[in-house]
């Protein structure tokens, strides 16, 4: 959960054996399963495409700020970049500010 213990530059560098399976961004995650999302996803999932540039994560597309997140994962984790990310689309704008990642 991202409650303030965890944050997501945290979770995009964490190393394997403490990398979680599921991630939310509050509480709720322990009673609706919605606001739940697996890490990591795919790079291209829910709207949202992730990809490594330049030793950086660079996100577009449009979709839901968790899938956001999960596309990340999947990059940071199997590129080992990360946890500086940069919006490919205004869209990834808005959701990596939802994330606290915005500069």
């Amino acid at each position: 959960m991202l409650t303030g213990v965890s944050d997501v530059p945290e979770l995009l560098a964490a190393p394997a054996a403490r990398r979680p399976t599921y991630v939310s961004v509050d509480l709720a995650g322990l009673f609706d399963p919605a606001a739940v999302v697996r890490v990591p996803g795919n790079a291209d999932t829910g709207g949202w495409s992730a990809r490594a540039v330049d030793g950086d994560l660079e996100l577009t597309g449009a979709g839901g700020p968790l899938d956001a997140l999960a596309a990340l994962c999947a990059v940071a984790w199997e590129a080992d970049v990360g946890p500086r990310v940069r919006p490919g689309s205004p869209e990834a704008g808005v959701a990596l500010a939802a994330l606290g990642l915005a500069d």
